[in-house]
């Protein structure tokens, strides 16, 4: 019975780490896809004020 108890306590410290390591990856993978989400709406901004700017320009170009 002595190994069965040594290994189930050696076992359960490992399934604890592993537990938060995969919490800490699923934690991280939610920062990232943030992130990522974030950076798209920052460049789709930046597009619209890109081609606003753009068709003010051509607008004041076919104006004069």
């Amino acid at each position: 019975m002595s190994p069965y108890r040594t290994q189930a306590l050696t076992i359960t410290p490992i399934n604890y780490i592993i537990l938060l390591l995969l919490l800490i990856l699923f934690v991280l993978l939610l920062f990232i896809i943030l992130l990522l989400l974030l950076l798209i709406l920052i460049l789709l901004l930046l597009l619209l004020i890109i081609i606003l700017l753009l068709l003010i320009i051509l607008f004041d170009l076919v104006v004069v």
